[in-house]
């Protein structure tokens, strides 16, 4: 799909929580997509400093970063907007030792 509106001034939110509910990430959608494959190519917004966020529209793709601070069990709780609905998708994983 590629009708994603923002929220919250991002196409996509994500809250990461451990399983002893003592660590946390709160990760918004990366809005910055590298250049093409020059390393001259400078890396372009998805999101321009100044857009009208009601105007713009998001998708296929929505990059999310996130440092998880220790190995463990891990829920993710992800939103987006879309035809003016908030949608909450989640997720669990493991993060393992280094």
């Amino acid at each position: 799909m590629t009708d994603l509106q923002t929220y919250l001034g991002a196409f996509g939110h994500t809250l990461i929580m451990s399983e002893d509910l003592n660590e946390y990430v709160h990760s918004h959608s990366l809005d910055i997509v590298p250049g093409g494959n020059d390393d001259e190519d400078m890396p372009q917004f998805l999101i321009r400093p100044g857009a009208d966020l009601e105007k713009l529209r998001g998708g296929p793709s929505v990059i999310f970063d996130g440092l998880m601070p220790k190995p463990g069990r891990y829920r993710a709780w992800t939103q987006f907007r879309r035809h003016d609905t908030i949608h909450t998708f989640v997720t669990t994983f493991e993060v393992k030792e280094r």
